[in-house]
């Protein structure tokens, strides 16, 4: 579980980094700003849609899995030293 956490993770991280590195340098140079500002708005309306459905959830998802094993096992390993 814990590697799907970490690949929503990346996976969210490139895609800010794509267009924060790609994306916006190159629009900036080669559009007027009045179609800067269109694909501006249409790429955060997007990547917000895709992280409000996608990337959210999961990571809450996993998220708490993880926490919850991490809880258990360290509850376990605890147990086993009083003894």
């Amino acid at each position: 579980m814990r590697y799907l956490h970490v690949l929503g993770a990346i996976v969210w991280v490139g895609g800010q980094l794509t267009v924060n590195a790609i994306l916006l340098p190159a629009a900036r140079t080669r559009l007027v700003p009045s179609e800067r500002t269109a694909l501006f708005t249409a790429v955060s309306h997007r990547f917000a849609l895709l992280t409000v459905a996608g990337f959210l959830p999961l990571q809450v998802a996993t998220g708490c899995r993880n926490a919850a094993g991490t809880r258990s096992a360290l509850t376990r390993t605890s147990a086993r030293s009083t003894r």
